[in-house]
This record gives C-alpha cells, structure tokens and sequence, in this order.
C-alpha cells in the first residue's frame, strides 16, 4: 500500500496543485513580449491507466482501470483596455470506472463548467490574474442541485526577467469536502535558450523545443476532481467491514503519475500531443464519510490529445 492515510495523499495533492493554474498566468507575460496574443482554442484529450487492485480500511474491494475524457473551450473576449483582458472558458470533463470485484464505485465520473477571467498588468512587472467558475459534477450521467460547483481563483504573478516569473494566490473549490481552500504559487523558469521549466497544474514539466513543430517533455500530471454520488454504486455491501453507505456524498478523486511526451504541430493551427507514463497514486476520498480507496501499487497510463488554434 502506498499510502495509508486520507490526509497524506490530500497532503500530496495539496503540494501537487500548489501551482494550480498559474501555468497560463506566467507564460502569458513572457508570451506578450514576442508579441503573442490570445486566440480562441479547442482542446480534446482522452487517457487511459491500467487496472490496479484497490483496498478500503484494510480490505481488498476489487480491480479499477480508468479512462479519461477532457474537452475545452478558451475564447478571449473584447479587452476592457490596454491592460485588462477578459476571456471566458468552457469545459467538460469524465471519468469511466471499469472495475471488476465488489469495487464501491460509480461507473461514470462528469462534470461540466464554465468561467470567466481576468488580467490586469499594474506594469511590466506586476500582474492579476482572477478566474470566477460555477458548474455541476455528478456520477452515472446524472447531474443534481448537490453538485453544484462554484469556484474562485486569484494569482498574482511578478515577472523577474525576461526568462523568469513567479506567482501565488489562492483556489477555491466550493464542491471538495477535502481541500475546499488551497494556497498555489508557481513558476515559470525558461532557463536555456530551447528549455523551460513550469511548476504549475494539472502538469509541471520541464520541456525542449526540439524543433519549431516538435516539443519534448517530462512532467508530473495530476488528475482531480469532486463529485456527487447519488447512488451507492453497492447497496448490497454496505455494511460489510464497516463500509458506510456512499450514496448522496462527495467523492473527492485524485490520481498522480509521471511521463514522457511530445508535442507536434501538424498544421500551423493544430497540435498533436502524446504522453506515456506511470499512474503510482490512485485515490477516491469520501471525506466526509471516512472512507477511502485507494489503489495497493501504480499502472501504466498512455494520454492523446489534439488542441485547435482558431
């Protein structure tokens, strides 16, 4: 087992997203100084990572290989002036349970948001950047008032040099029962003339531009989220061992794991990326309820995905 303690994996996934976000916060001033401006993006991306055995309070509760499918929307709207932009994002997000054994879990994990930010640049060192989000995320395709999702997230980041940056702020997630407040901060370090280091979520990495279509990379990704269960995907089992009843609770989950990738541009608008990696953290937290599963040992994980430029 590699962990046995709620709270040290929300531990981990506390440090993993202590650069939630800020990965778009500080590339965009060293973006705006080679003239880069927002436009509107697509991106698809589907995962899938192998099957793991999973334990619950000592006791073994079955198999789980997971698949994951991401969409979003990015579209920059009309700037308020030369220094405040304003843009407006849409996404859509599932997870696919495929368990075998007396696994306690929804087969189906979805959630659909949407968000408005903003930039301020104060100079050419300072800048906020804020982000107000409200959604939904549910289990089994179904999607209740319970689910209700609102978000918030500031940061404020502060350009060094032109290679450097460095940000903190804060996220809120209305939705976890875990880590409903987290502090972040982040960096983004272009620390050779082809290589950048980003300490940021969902992946900090470090990347080579090999080419001006190719990119290399090594990251560690982390894949999150809260929902509500309405149903105990187990009537049958509750009870057995001391396993409480799931239904109409919060499921924070979280999975951790490491790769190598690459990024190629096909065509001037559109990017094809790949990651092959190692799932060795797996968790799904019923905070409120005490109880956790959580995988005895990692998997392989493989990620595709395209983004479109408009």
């Amino acid at each position: 087992m590699t962990t046995n303690s709620p709270r040290l994996l929300a531990s981990v996934q506390s440090s993993l997203v202590f650069g939630c976000l800020a990965a778009c916060a500080l590339a965009a001033p060293l973006a705006a100084q080679s003239g880069g401006r927002p436009v509107p993006t697509l991106k698809v991306e589907t995962s899938y990572a192998g099957e793991t055995d999973l334990e619950a309070r000592g006791a073994d509760v079955g198999e789980l290989a997971v698949s994951r499918v991401v969409t979003s929307l990015d579209l920059p709207l009309a700037p308020l002036s030369e220094s405040t932009t304003l843009g407006a994002d849409f996404g859509f997000s599932a997870f696919y349970l495929d368990g075998s054994g007396p696994v306690p879990l929804p087969e189906k994990l979805e959630s659909v948001e949407a968000g408005l930010s903003t930039r301020h640049r104060f100079d050419d060192r300072w800048s906020l950047i804020a982000r107000v989000s409200a959604g939904v995320a549910g289990s089994g395709g179904t999607f209740a008032s319970d689910g209700f999702n609102a978000g918030l997230f500031a940061l404020a980041s502060y350009q060094f040099s032109e290679t450097f940056s460095a940000g903190a702020g804060f996220v809120y997630n209305s939705l976890s029962e875990s880590l409903p407040i987290i502090p972040v901060a982040g960096v983004r370090w272009d620390f050779a003339p082809e290589w950048s280091f980003t300490l940021a979520f969902p992946s900090t990495r470090v990347t080579w531009t090999a080419s001006e279509r190719l990119k290399l990379r090594v990251s560690l990704d982390l894949d999150t989220g809260s929902f509500h269960v309405k149903d105990d995907a187990l009537p049958a089992t509750v009870g057995v061992g001391g396993r409480p009843d799931l239904s109409d609770s919060i499921l924070d989950y979280t999975a951790v794991s490491a790769g190598i990738g690459a990024s190629y541009l096909l065509i001037d608008s559109l990017t094809l990326d790949a990651t092959l990696g190692y799932n060795f953290s797996r968790s799904a937290d019923f905070d409120e309820r005490n109880y956790e599963i959580e995988a005895d040992g990692g998997a392989p994980i493989v990620r595709l995905g395209l983004t479109y430029a408009f």
